[in-house]
């Protein structure tokens, strides 16, 4: 799961752990070339891996790259 909250944060939630990040420590969303229909998003202190497609993924995309537009997305 995914949440944003009213500070902008994002909050990534698996059933193992949840982290949160600043939508500006973002470097990039790309296809994770191991295995189809993973994304591996990079942020400044390591990664997080994302199922490809959920509800309200397009809209999560717009929202960070409006907050952080040196963002590097592809695949998305």
């Amino acid at each position: 799961r995914i949440r944003v909250d009213d500070l902008g944060a994002i909050e990534f939630k698996s059933l193992v752990r949840t982290r949160t990040l600043n939508p500006a420590d973002i470097i990039s969303i790309l296809p994770d070339a191991t295995q189809l229909g993973f994304l591996i998003l990079r942020h400044r202190k390591g990664k997080v891996r994302l199922v490809h497609q959920f509800d309200g993924f397009h809209e999560f995309l717009g929202n960070v790259k409006a907050v952080n537009p040196d963002i590097i997305l592809r695949g998305c």
